[in-house]
């Protein structure tokens, strides 16, 4: 019997009412009625199953019933499935952490268990439960098994889940992990990929990356003059290698056309590779000081933190304006790896099977004619490619602002702010930093200017519009340890404009009479901010906004929508009790 069935048939047989038994067991009467529906169940071992228990045995011993307390207890945890013990909020944590590191979309899972998007979406929310939890969790596991069967990166995806690629001998088993570790998982939640990219960005400083781009000769990826015209790399390490040549003869050439790359391998085991990656990350800094412009087309067909690793490589060259990134719309071919790079100079092309990289081959050839052939190959898929991004940079303000319009009338917004926003800050307020910090005066009427005009547009759209705003909740000790400055990214301000202590409280104190103003405002402050210089932004329908504040002042609009859903879920789900 499900645990359902036993309290149900418990409650009958001793014949009390979902509200006495609340009172008896200290619970409240809700509770009680979402564990006989089956919408809840309590943790095998928990406090609610103790008390559950103790008020049976109660109300039992006032009828005269021979039913003791432990007993009521073993029975009760016996008929919950051991794997799916934990609390519900542990559960649901579980659950997010899942799909985020895989990259699923709600709309994806809805399709496969032929359910409602709008159900699965109350459940990943907290706001609706399965009403079969075992059931949910194994039909969650076989569409991760169907989709990612084959390519998923096995050792990396059994460090997520806390076993051994020897516990997985096949499918089955690997169904039977999932759906134990979405029910027994403790400790810390598996590390956030949107949180980890987000922080890199927030921490970058383009300033410092340019002042290291001179590198000791040594350390600079070489030319080999014996280098043949066509080179055949197999095996991971020789494969590293052979990235590493098609960056030294494209640094050596003279050519200066644009570079494109691609690539949908696994990258963890050379991420895993610090020599490499510090030899890569030079090899493309040295691509950017040459002036070289890149086009990059992501594989988003992967894992999530696979894909957000990739990501997170690329932010140097985010920063820089001198790339453009791309995505296919189309499925890759599962069961087959590419690579494909191409500069002025080289082409290397790469393949394996799914599984199996290390068995796989990379070609690189110097050869004019086989690199204007790989040449057509990338030009046509970037013919058949949608911008992953818009980047916008100073020389982009106009249509930034532009786009900044053109979601005015978006029906709703949550914005996490490292700082607080500018529009939320009084005229005067604002006008006393400007002056205490000796603005000068053209800079302090492009300030004011803006702030005129987002404030007002702010209260447009309060009144018919909601928004979620998040801010810091800095002590005075962690404030001098690291001062807040004003945002003012949306003009692409660089210099540092620092609040005071007393005027950051000011300021705050302000946004929370306009909370209490607008009731379309919801306001939330964070005592242990993740992020100090970037503000990221979900719009639906319209994408998400990453914006940092400085070194350099920058602008995202992610538009991929298993993105923005990974960013979208990036927050403590409402959890109901």
């Amino acid at each position: 019997m499900t645990f359902q069935e036993t309290l149900n048939d418990l409650i009958t047989q001793i014949g009390c009412t979902n509200k006495e038994l609340a009172s008896a067991g200290f619970l409240g009467s809700g509770t009680i009625s979402r564990y006989r529906s089956g919408g809840r169940e309590p943790g095998s071992e928990s406090s609610q199953l103790k008390r559950l228990a103790a008020g049976l045995a109660l109300l039992a011993a006032e009828k005269g019933l021979p039913y003791k307390k432990e007993d009521l207890e073993d029975r009760l945890s016996a008929s919950l499935d051991d794997a799916l013990s934990v609390d519900y909020a542990t559960y649901l944590a579980n659950l997010h952490s899942l799909l985020s590191y895989l990259g699923i979309r709600s709309v994806e899972l809805a399709r496969y268990m032929h359910h409602d998007p709008s159900l699965i979406s109350r459940i990943l929310t907290g706001k609706r439960r399965p009403s079969n939890k075992k059931q949910f969790s194994n039909d969650v596991a076989l569409y991760v098994v169907k989709r990612f069967g084959k390519t998923i990166d096995l050792p990396a995806f059994c460090t997520f889940l806390g076993c051994s690629p020897a516990d997985i001998p096949d499918d089955r088993a690997l169904v039977e992990q999932i759906v134990k570790w979405l029910g027994t998982s403790k400790g810390e939640p598996s590390s956030n990929p949107v949180k980890e990219f987000l922080q890199k960005i927030d921490s970058f400083n383009l300033d410092n990356y340019i002042r290291v781009l001179s590198f000791p000769e040594e350390e600079i990826p070489a030319f080999d003059p014996n280098l043949a015209p066509t080179t055949e790399y197999r095996g991971i390490s020789r494969m590293m290698k052979s990235e590493i040549d098609f960056i030294a003869v494209t640094l050596a050439s003279p050519s200066m056309e644009d570079v494109f790359l691609y690539s949908d391998m696994p990258i963890s085991d050379m991420a895993r590779n610090k020599e490499f990656g510090k030899k890569w990350m030079m090899g493309m800094a040295l691509l950017l000081k040459k002036g070289l412009h890149l086009h990059i087309l992501h594989s988003i067909n992967r894992p999530l933190p696979e894909m957000m690793l990739g990501l997170e490589s690329y932010i140097p060259m985010y920063m820089t304006g001198q790339i453009s990134p791309y995505y296919l719309k189309t499925s890759q071919n599962e069961p087959f790896l590419h690579l494909l790079k191409v500069s002025g100079a080289a082409a290397l092309s790469g393949e394996a099977i799914a599984g199996h990289q290390a068995e796989g081959r990379y070609i690189l050839t110097l050869n004019e004619q086989e690199t204007g052939f790989f040449r057509e190959e990338a030009n046509l898929l970037l013919s058949k490619a949608i911008p992953l991004m818009q980047i916008f940079t100073q020389n982009r303000e106009k249509e930034f602002h532009a786009f900044l319009e053109s979601v005015l009338n978006a029906p709703e917004r949550r914005m996490v702010s490292g700082s607080l926003p500018l529009f939320t800050i009084p005229k005067e307020l604002l006008a006393r930093i400007l002056k205490r910090c000796k603005v000068s005066a053209e800079l302090t009427d492009r300030i004011m200017a803006f702030h005129a005009w987002s404030s007002g547009q702010a209260r447009i759209m309060l009144a018919q519009k909601k928004m979620e705003l998040e801010v810091p909740l800095l002590s005075q000790q962690l404030f001098e340890k690291d001062p807040l400055h004003l945002s003012l990214s949306e003009i692409f301000v660089t210099e540092a404009v620092p609040y005071t202590y007393e005027e950051y409280r000011e300021h705050l104190v302000k946004l929370r009479t306009m909370a209490a103003t607008y009731d379309n405002l919801r306001l939330k402050e964070n005592p242990t901010p993740t992020f100090r210089n970037i503000t990221f932004t979900v719009i639906p329908g319209k994408g998400v906004l990453v914006s940092k504040d400085n070194s350099p002042a920058i602008h995202f609009l992610i538009q991929h929508p298993k993105m923005i859903e990974a960013f979208s879920s990036f927050a403590a789900p409402y959890i109901e009790i």
